[in-house]
């Protein structure tokens, strides 16, 4: 799929999503008080994580289901620890906020067969936007975790 000239498929995706953990960095990077350039930073690319705002929050109906495999590979790419907490903070929550009834099964299923998943699901915000059952699944998951 094409949106705003960003392709999600084949090696176009591989250069976003390599680009979405260097933007992940910046940002991390660039988290010290003081006042904030409007200049992008040096290598920030910032179209997968927008591609992937749109989807989830404002594009067609069927944004969540192109999302759900991008945030799958996110997840089984990330470089470490606090990559996992940017998606799970990130693509994973807005998916689970606005979707969390659709995608009910398929969430707990990830869950329960994949470690990198569950992590990443232990940094969703919980909010009342979530179903009761996956905000005891995500404490659950928290309190496993020592969080």
């Amino acid at each position: 799929m094409t949106w705003r000239d960003v392709n999600v498929n084949g090696e176009d995706l591989d250069r976003l999503i390599d680009a979405y953990f260097a933007d992940e960095k910046i940002l991390a990077a660039n988290r010290t008080p003081g006042p904030i350039s409007k200049e992008p930073l040096p290598g920030y690319d910032g179209r997968l994580f927008d591609w992937l705002t749109e989807m989830l929050n404002y594009g067609p109906p069927d944004g969540p289901e192109q999302a759900w495999p991008i945030i799958l590979q996110l997840v089984a790419r990330a470089p470490d620890e606090r990559a996992l907490t940017f998606v799970g903070s990130s693509a994973l929550e807005d998916l689970v906020r606005k979707s969390s009834i659709a995608f009910h099964d398929r969430i707990v299923e990830e869950a329960s067969s994949n470690p990198r998943f569950r992590r990443a699901l232990s940094h969703v915000l919980q909010t009342e936007a979530v179903s009761p059952d996956l905000q005891e699944l995500i404490a659950s998951i928290r309190r496993s975790r020592g969080q």
